[in-house]
């Protein structure tokens, strides 16, 4: 391969890596919208989830997670904290957290993980529970 196409290469990865880290900063940045279908609930974003209905064991309010000892697959920027995480005696629990220095976080224990959530306000936080533990309840 001649030098010039050589260079198109380059520029042409070049610009899909950095492509595809700006795609995931913003995606990380972005609130995360909660979905209800019929039996299933859609946490949104590249480190999103789907909770079936059936699998949920509760959903509670609580004042802190576990330590997080390290991510196995999400994004982790200043206090967001989006997809699997391992914690304090926890193997693998799912993280939607926008700010993990403002508790509350809805818990959703399931049979497959335990799922964190919460958003940078304690207001928008509430009404997910509230919105969360009436759909699990079948309301």
């Amino acid at each position: 391969m001649d030098n010039r196409k050589r260079s198109w290469v380059t520029v042409a990865i070049t610009l899909a890596v950095f492509g595809l880290v700006g795609y995931i900063f913003l995606d990380t940045a972005k609130e995360k919208a909660i979905v209800f279908e019929d039996d299933r609930l859609i946490i949104s974003g590249i480190f999103g989830a789907k909770v079936d209905r059936e699998e949920i064991e509760s959903v509670t309010l609580v004042d802190h997670i576990p330590e997080i000892l390290y991510k196995t697959n999400g994004a982790s920027v200043g206090n967001i904290r989006l997809g699997l995480f391992k914690l304090e005696s926890i193997e693998r629990a799912h993280l939607t957290v926008m700010d993990k220095s403002a508790p509350p976080f809805v818990l959703i224990t399931s049979k497959i993980r335990p799922h964190y959530i919460n958003f940078t306000t304690k207001e928008k936080t509430l009404q997910t529970y509230e919105a969360i533990s009436a759909w699990a309840q079948g309301k």
